[in-house]
């Protein structure tokens, strides 16, 4: 997801903060930490997770002090932003104290392919221990909308908050007191064989007896 650091979308980022398990925050090297970086943070401290900070466009430094300047960079991202820095939010609260379970600052640069460790984070998402243990528990989804559509079936659309599902499984739509086979899974209009917490997915099962959630 890309959240917005804008003060006047913070709220609605932090209202659906629950499924973020892991931050990155992309700081344009050639203009430092600017006051949108400060609140991006916030959303970060209200989630209490993973972080990798990406100093984006080195390639856009002069080579001859490219080294040197990621470095200073570093160590002002380091002690100035995850370690002291305060954060004037909305209702003017200060949030004194940055704090994250783990937090790592690398170069990058999109333009150059300079992104292997931005690739590695991702590759290494899904063994992080809060990942793991939500992927162990059972399925459980958050319904946002359903519909119907002819010769399908009824589809359910919203996010994964734990387990994993598969077609052909079938799950219990709470409420309705039905347990349907899943015909079908949708990932961001592609088809997927199944879908994990954390997704946002779009669930096809046969049509259920009742239509209307309460």
């Amino acid at each position: 997801m890309d959240c917005p650091g804008h003060g006047s979308l913070i709220k609605t980022v932090i209202g659906g903060a629950c499924i973020i398990d892991a931050m990155i925050l992309v700081i344009d090297i050639t203009k430092g930490v600017q006051a949108q970086t400060k609140e991006c943070l916030v959303i970060g401290e209200v989630i209490n997770t993973h972080l990798l900070v990406v100093l984006n466009k080195v390639d856009q430094l002069p080579e001859k002090n490219r080294d040197e300047k990621v470095k200073k960079m570093t160590k002002l991202v380091k002690e100035k932003v995850l370690s002291r820095i305060q954060v004037l939010l909305v209702y003017n609260y200060l949030l004194n104290i940055i704090q994250f379970k783990t937090a790592e600052i690398v170069p990058c640069s999109a333009f150059s392919g300079k992104t292997e460790k931005v690739v590695e984070f991702f590759e290494n998402f899904n063994h992080f221990p809060e990942r793991k243990s939500l992927l162990e528990k059972p399925f459980l989804m958050s319904i946002d909308h359903c519909f119907q559509i002819k010769g399908s079936g009824s589809v359910f659309t919203g996010t994964v908050l734990a387990g994993k599902v598969s077609v052909g499984e079938n799950v219990e739509i709470i409420g309705l007191g039905e347990e349907k086979r899943i015909k079908s899974i949708q990932i961001f209009k592609e088809a997927k064989n199944e879908a994990l917490c954390g997704d946002r997915a779009a669930i096809c099962v046969s049509n259920v007896r009742v239509f209307t959630l309460n």
